[in-house]
């Protein structure tokens, strides 16, 4: 990566960091309202994730008593992201983070673009769910 590439990463991690600590977590979403959408926010989210990343998924049941989730990862950065891990937080019913996993998104999240999701995951009551890692691919010639 250049030099005004780094640059420029370096400077919205700080400014995310700094606008993502003045906004109020995002919602959370019980899985038996499997029919709605939901975008969220984990709080343990990477903050240079929150910034380029947004989610949208629900839930349904899954097999074996698991949950499944389904959605979209939303790119809005520039270049394309690959090795992208969700980390979805399992709440009880006072909010509480009880168990947390990371899943893949099995597919390169295009550049301003969108990737499918479909992962199973432990039961629970509610869910948060975020980009926790990921890799920017570099365009050849930038």
């Amino acid at each position: 990566m250049n030099q005004t590439g780094r640059f420029m990463i370096s400077a919205a991690l700080l400014l995310g960091t700094a606008v993502a600590s003045a906004l109020p977590v995002a919602s959370v979403r019980t899985a038996e309202a499997a029919d709605a959408v939901n975008v969220a926010t984990a709080p343990e989210a990477n903050p240079l994730a929150s910034q380029f990343f947004r989610v949208e998924w629900s839930a349904a049941p899954g097999t074996r008593g698991r949950a499944r989730l389904t959605g979209r990862v939303y790119n809005s950065y520039g270049e394309a992201a690959e090795n992208v891990q969700l980390r979805i937080n399992s709440l009880d019913a006072s909010g509480k983070v009880v168990s947390t996993v990371t899943r893949p998104v099995m597919e390169t999240v295009p550049a301003e673009g969108n990737a499918y999701f479909d992962v199973q995951v432990p039961n629970g009551g509610s869910y948060q769910v975020a980009v926790d890692t990921f890799d920017f691919l570099e365009e050849p010639g930038k």
